[in-house]
């Protein structure tokens, strides 16, 4: 059924199409609208409502069409708190749903939007969305929340009252203002980015202070996977403030449905997955040249655009690739003849990673560093994350600092000539 949104209707009228359009629209694919604001309305559902503080942490998983997370367990009050993104009319729309343990038989539900300078996240942080008594007479109503951050039309200008809490539109992405940096001094933040009709989740690591000379570095996932992984393991945090260059985590559209990734799934053939890659790559790093990290399934990204975009990628590494029959003979070929460095891993106890890292040396790259991680599996980063990231760190500040040698010596030359 098609709702019709009117932003110059009265309140009143607004808020019925905007609780009818949640409650039983569909999702089918549009384009991110650019610029976003936040519909200033606080609505409070029956009488009585009675609001407790309660704050707890949460996943994503998705329904009806929406991108959304795993939830982490239940709160002591046993609320369970999701994440998804819902399309309305075009637009993304944030979304926080919180369950109780055991829902009744007759159920409300409770809509919170927020005013100007606030998100949804406030009434996270305040408890609201763990527990809500509702009662008329002797009518009790279990309950679960949908608090909205409303993603407006291009051009809206918003009056910023608390940066905190308020969104950006910045290069056609829907950007959360970062929290504040971490130990390292690095600064992590959230995006969502088109690329080739999908819309793809993206975090971003920048260090406190930036190199004059930087690599971008940009962290793939396995099918068991997300991009929360590398935030999750400091890998993000520890890359960006030992190398001062920006990272970039991304979830992409291919995988395990129930893996917690954000981006839009979509079946990406293996022949259009190094394009798919290279123009996200374009978009988040620009010209600036990139180091690829591909556990498992994401080589099939990063291999094929190694193929097609070798002036890009300043070095590749891959654990455990699973390449399966994406990689021709003639990719191969190619592929020999190139002299990006490669580092590749797999675990000990990982006989299938074992045998696709030696078939991609013996294929396609004869000069790569080989390495096996002791008494781990095929995620042998989740089972050796120490050696893992000394190895990677070594592997990515070796090549940074290479090609910024070769810079500075193309530059001598130049002024010699």
């Amino acid at each position: 059924m098609l709702h019709e949104v009117n932003f110059h209707d009265k309140p009143s009228v607004l808020r019925r199409k905007l609780v009818s359009l949640l409650a039983g629209s569909s999702c089918s694919k549009s384009r991110l609208v650019a610029s976003v604001f936040l519909v200033a309305v606080a609505l409070v559902a029956f009488i009585g409502v009675i609001v407790n503080q309660q704050d707890s942490q949460n996943l994503p998983e998705a329904i009806n069409g929406a991108v959304k997370h795993h939830p982490e367990k239940p709160d002591e009050n046993g609320v369970t708190i999701t994440e998804e993104i819902v399309e309305v009319m075009g637009t993304h729309v944030f979304v926080r749903r919180a369950t109780p343990s055991e829902q009744k038989d007759f159920c409300l539900s409770v809509v919170l939007l927020h005013g100007a300078a606030f998100s949804s996240k406030l009434w996270q942080n305040f408890g609201n969305l763990a527990q809500i008594n509702c009662s008329k007479s002797r009518l009790v109503a279990s309950v679960f929340l949908v608090a909205v951050a409303l993603v407006a039309f291009i051009g809206v200008i918003v009056n910023q009252q608390d940066s905190q809490n308020l969104p950006e539109a910045i290069n056609g992405a829907v950007k959360h203002h970062p929290e504040k940096p971490d130990e390292n001094g690095v600064t992590i933040t959230e995006e969502i980015v088109e690329v080739m009709g999908t819309h793809v989740f993206v975090r971003r690591a920048t260090p406190s202070e930036q190199k004059d000379f930087c690599l971008s570095v940009v962290l793939l996932h396995g099918a068991a996977f997300s991009s929360k992984l590398w935030q999750n393991f400091g890998t993000m945090s520890l890359l960006a403030s030992k190398t001062g260059c920006p990272v970039f985590a991304v979830d992409l559209p291919t995988g395990s449905a129930d893996a917690g990734r954000l981006t839009q799934p979509a079946d990406i053939a293996p022949a259009f997955r190094g394009a798919f890659l290279t123009s996200l790559v374009r978009h988040l790093a620009g010209s600036t040249r990139v180091i690829l990290v591909a556990p498992s399934m994401s080589a099939s990204y990063a291999v094929p655009m190694l193929v097609q975009q070798s002036a890009t990628v300043a070095g590749l590494v891959a654990v455990a690739p699973l390449l399966s029959e994406s990689l021709t003979d003639e990719q191969a070929r190619h592929l020999s003849a190139l002299k990006v460095p490669a580092l590749l891993m797999f675990g000990e106890w990982d006989g299938r990673g074992r045998k696709s890292t030696e078939s991609l040396v013996t294929r396609a790259l004869p000069r790569a560093q080989v390495k096996e991680l002791p008494e781990a599996r095929h995620a042998a980063y989740v089972d050796q994350p120490d050696k893992f990231h000394k190895l990677l760190l070594k592997f990515v500040s070796k090549v940074i600092s290479n090609q910024h040698s070769a810079v500075a010596q193309n530059g001598d030359d130049d002024e010699e000539d």
